[in-house]
């Protein structure tokens, strides 16, 4: 069965070395809150006497997020949790945060990004991940329990980062990785009374969120795939640092001709066929055995695999 599959993100991998037999080096400055521009009206003593009648200037605003909360969040640790998560999926050689924050200030400086350039090549820096925390929230509701002297404790919790992954040699952003971490926990208590929300929701959601931020970043630029065959059995690039499970169920995808867009000379599309389904049998820690359903030997390596949709034959 063929079909054609649409590039929902950017793969630039040409420019970054994707056939390099080494890790892509990758830097990832410390996370920032993301600002806004507000437009405001400037005040009548500031009106431009060449060109009268009031004007709309911007200024910056940080996105409105309960002090406590970003307290409690610590971004440094947040944006060493996610590096940590990076290191381990093994797919890039991950720069220092000193370093990294060092071209984050030339990012900042703006300019034509040569310099840019020529500091990262100092360093040894291929992409620079730039993240930005856009929401963060949390609540929680006490419940009694009827008929008793306990309380359930709902815990809701969210944050969301948004990665902008840059080639430090061009500026080109190469892909953009909106992450998610989201907890809703029941908690069964023995008293009706109002307690303080335990500290560890906001460990959960950090580890939540670089987790799946961690994931896209991966996706994003290497496919998950087929990297060794024998028989009706194949190891895959991902396991349990990608919390990939026993049982699941993926479809072996074959790569054909790419679609390219006439006005812009990219690929957004390729025509692909599927060739098989697979189950996990085996969950290692970077990667996973999988074997054939239907018994069928034409998966070889390079082979991309994408999860199945279970309600299709």
């Amino acid at each position: 069965m063929r079909r054609l599959i649409c590039l929902v993100l950017p793969v630039v991998f040409a420019a970054v070395g994707a056939a390099a037999s080494e890790p892509v080096s990758i830097a990832v400055p410390r996370f920032t809150l993301w600002t806004i521009e507000q437009p405001v009206k400037v005040i009548e003593q500031e009106y431009d006497t060449l060109a009268p009648g009031a004007h709309t200037r911007y200024r910056m605003r940080e996105v409105e997020i309960p002090e406590e909360i970003l307290r409690e969040i610590e971004l440094p640790v947040l944006t060493d949790i996610f590096i940590r998560k990076l290191a381990d999926s093994s797919k890039f050689s991950v720069i220092e945060r000193a370093k990294a924050d060092v071209l984050a200030e030339e990012i900042e400086k703006g300019g034509d990004g040569s310099a840019l350039a020529k500091k990262g090549r100092s360093l040894g820096v291929q992409l620079i991940a730039v993240g930005t925390l856009t929401y963060a929230a949390r609540d929680v509701e006490l419940k009694p329990v009827a008929y008793t002297a306990r309380t359930d404790r709902v815990e809701r919790g969210e944050i969301r980062v948004d990665l902008r992954i840059l080639d430090v040699d061009t500026g080109r952003i190469v892909a953009t990785v909106p992450g998610q971490g989201r907890i809703e926990r029941r908690i069964r208590e023995d008293t009706a009374e109002p307690r303080p929300m335990p500290g560890s929701l906001i460990v959960d959601l950090r580890e939540e969120l670089a987790h799946d931020l961690m994931a896209g970043t991966v996706d994003a630029l290497y496919p998950f795939k087929v990297v060794t065959v024998k028989g009706k059995t194949a190891f895959a690039d991902r396991g349990g640092n990608f919390r990939i499970q026993k049982g699941e169920m993926f479809d072996v995808i074959r790569r054909g001709s790419p679609i390219v867009d006439p006005d812009t000379g990219s690929v957004i599309a390729f025509d692909e066929e599927v060739l098989d389904r697979v189950v996990v049998t085996d969950v290692l820690p970077k990667a996973c055995r999988v074997e054939s359903v239907s018994g069928s030997s034409r998966i070889s390596p390079g082979d991309i695999l994408k999860p199945a949709d279970v309600t299709s034959p």
